[in-house]
């Protein structure tokens, strides 16, 4: 199955950026996917290849092309990627009051503490991280 030939991601990228998959079933309306969709598929399709050690049609200069005039492409239709608003510390504790003393409550409140604590917190591009 792998590796996958050049031209077929070509298509891929194509069919999910340009054609309209609802009448396959594989999309629910109508519409190109979001870009952040078509990049995350690439990227595992990309990985993959790496994983198995086959040529990665994905690092070929046509793909980038195509992937870099699609996201151009989004740009001026307007389309910005859409931010999540934070939960703030009430909407964690609700959360973290749904959780039972099981083994996967156990797992979730872990997982909600960390990534709370974490808060995901990377540094906005064009600035710098200060250091402690």
């Amino acid at each position: 199955m792998l590796p996958v030939p050049e031209a077929t991601v070509l298509q891929f990228v194509v069919d999910h950026v340009v054609r309209r998959l609802v009448a396959a079933g594989l999309k629910a309306k109508l519409g190109p996917w979001p870009l952040a969709t078509v990049r995350h598929r690439i990227a595992v399709l990309s990985m993959a290849h790496r994983l198995k050690h086959v040529t990665n049609p994905c690092e070929q200069p046509a793909i980038r092309t195509v992937l870099s005039r699609t996201a151009r492409a989004a740009v001026k239709r307007g389309e910005r990627p859409r931010k999540k608003t934070a939960i703030t510390l009430a909407e964690l504790e609700a959360m973290l009051a749904t959780c039972d003393d099981s083994l996967e409550g156990l797992r979730d409140r872990a997982l909600l503490c960390f990534g709370f604590a974490s808060g995901g917190r990377r540094p906005q591009r064009g600035r710098r991280r200060r250091s402690a």
